[in-house]
């Protein structure tokens, strides 16, 4: 859950190649606010590279300005898949890219 002080953006739906234009805009808006960013994954149906990458420059900019940028995704799910195939996180959950760091994926309980 966001704190006051932070922004909550919402990614949802299948996210690809199409919707990189409009996820860089509402990425920068977001970023304007000049607090804290908390992106929210639970309705994210599937996610490619591209939107991927969007979200690494979004998280390049935020580090610039000095600003927190916190994205949460179930490792099972299907952002958390895109983001081990691509080779941002390792299967167990450790990033593997500096952008990464304050990307965190979770498991389930079984």
């Amino acid at each position: 859950m966001a704190d006051v002080d932070s922004v909550r953006f919402e990614l949802s739906g299948d996210l690809s190649l199409r919707d990189t234009a409009d996820l860089k805009s509402r990425l920068t808006t977001a970023l304007s606010d000049k607090r804290s960013l908390v992106i929210e994954t639970d309705g994210v149906g599937g996610i490619d590279v591209s939107c991927l990458q969007v979200l690494v420059a979004a998280q390049k900019s935020a580090n610039a300005a000095g600003m927190p940028m916190r994205l949460t995704a179930s490792a099972a799910g299907p952002l958390g898949g895109a983001m081990i195939a691509a080779g941002f996180h390792a299967p167990d959950g450790r990033p593997l890219i500096p952008e990464a760091e304050t990307w965190t994926l979770t498991r389930e309980a079984r």
